[in-house]
């Protein structure tokens, strides 16, 4: 009978893989009716994929609802890295790399890391393997052109958004906050329960309330919040006291995000052009009033500039106004 060639390790047979404990990544942009329709086509694909192996058995099944720029958003591809580095998974399948990620760099060292785990990752449309050396360029080049793609895809849509901010023809002017309602035609009208709690509070700041005893008298009336609870929220307020809407003016691009540290959003203090439309919908409040509550937020705020540094104004009691 002739011999196995088996190799020893610590005495024990290195004997093949009985089978591949898999996992399925699928992954959507948005949770809307469309797109949970592709993410369980996807899944649908991948599990019959997975079943007419008989050298594969399904460990779990990951889906995110989120942008494939950045994975630090996406709970379940991170859940999946951690499974991986834990040893739970011997291999990840999906349908194609643009559902594992859209920025080539982070596809690229996220594949490297993987195989150190000893986790083999198959892109089954474009019909690769990232444990196979010879396709590693050829899965660089897919990774770059997606991103390529992705990026020219969001310019284009920038461009759009920013044609109909400059012709007026936006739905962002018309997006309701506290105060406000939508008619039929999409157009803002005063809501006239909620401004006569925007009057008031703008009234009791400018009385010298500061914003937590402005908080405490809505309690006190029982006005419910902007979400109907008894409990206001300070920030809530602050916001309001702020918001340029409530004298007729819409203010756009307030904030804005980079997208290469991981879509962090940015106060927006001139990097962006913004888009001011005055008198857009009817007033709550004269811009006498809105101006003068600016005026009162910078006189009251404990930050103040010297030499081109914030600093902190020396008096505790500066965030108030200083009542006879």
């Amino acid at each position: 009978m002739p011999q196995r060639n088996v190799k020893l390790l610590n005495g024990i047979p290195d004997l093949p893989r009985a089978f591949w404990r898999v996992g399925i990544y699928c992954r959507v942009s948005t949770p809307s009716g469309a797109q949970l329709d592709s993410v369980s086509q996807q899944v649908s694909f991948l599990t019959e994929l997975v079943a007419r192996r008989s050298d594969w058995m399904l460990r779990d099944t990951y889906l995110d609802f989120q942008s494939g720029s950045h994975s630090k958003n996406r709970k379940a591809y991170l859940r999946m890295l951690q499974d991986c580095r834990n040893g739970k998974l011997d291999m990840i399948i999906t349908r194609t790399m643009t559902r594992f990620g859209r920025d080539s760099v982070e596809i690229l060292e996220q594949l490297r890391a993987l195989k150190d785990c000893g986790v083999e990752v198959r892109f089954v449309d474009e019909e690769l393997n990232s444990n196979d050396p010879e396709q590693e360029w050829i899965i660089s080049l897919i990774a770059a052109l997606a991103q390529a793609d992705n990026d020219s895809r969001r310019e284009n849509i920038i461009w759009g958004i920013q044609r109909k901010l400059e012709d007026k023809t936006s739905s962002i002017y018309s997006r309701p906050c506290y105060g406000y309602e939508k008619n039929s035609y999409g157009e803002l009208l005063i809501n006239e329960d909620q401004a006569k709690n925007v009057e008031l509070i703008f009234d009791l700041y400018l009385s010298g309330n500061s914003v937590l005893g402005i908080k405490k008298e809505l309690e006190k009336r029982n006005v419910p919040s902007p979400t109907n609870n008894k409990s206001w929220c300070k920030r809530s307020i602050d916001t309001m006291l702020s918001n340029e809407k409530y004298c007729g003016d819409v203010l756009v691009v307030k904030t804005y995000i980079l997208p290469s540290h991981e879509g962090k959003r940015m106060r927006n203090k001139g990097e962006r052009k913004q888009y001011l439309a005055i008198g857009n919908h009817p007033a709550i409040i004269s811009r006498e009033q809105f101006k003068a509550a600016q005026e009162e937020k910078a006189r009251r705020s404990n930050i103040e500039l010297s030499d081109g540094t914030s600093k902190r104004k020396p008096s505790k009691y500066s965030s108030k106004r200083d009542l006879q």
